[in-house]
């Protein structure tokens, strides 16, 4: 599911207009994230984002670092989840070069 809330702030008022979401099918979405990030023009390097890939593993985290979407089938059932917890090790390496920040609470 993806959520937006429309807020409206008058001088110190803030109104909940609404909230829209949408249920989005995981598997249709990840099926057309795999094969809009394949490049035709592969040689021999790696490159695109294939399904369940030995080689790539590609994710969409949101703000948060929470998994968004993944070309894993095992991290299907973990969408929604902060990434931390599914793969530390990665999430280590994206706060050690500053792409999330470590906040502790």
């Amino acid at each position: 599911y993806l959520f937006f809330a429309l807020i409206l702030l008058k001088k110190t008022f803030m109104y909940f207009l609404l909230v829209v979401g949408i249920k989005i099918d995981a598997t249709s979405w990840m099926e057309n994230f795999t094969k809009t990030t394949i490049k035709s023009l592969c040689n021999s390097e790696i490159c695109g984002c294939e399904r369940n890939s030995m080689h790539v593993d590609c994710v969409i985290l949101d703000d948060g670092g929470f998994l968004l979407m993944s070309n894993r089938d095992e991290y299907t059932q973990q969408i929604g989840r902060f990434f931390g917890e599914i793969d530390p090790g990665l999430m280590r390496n994206l706060i050690n070069m500053s792409l999330y920040a470590f906040n502790k609470s």
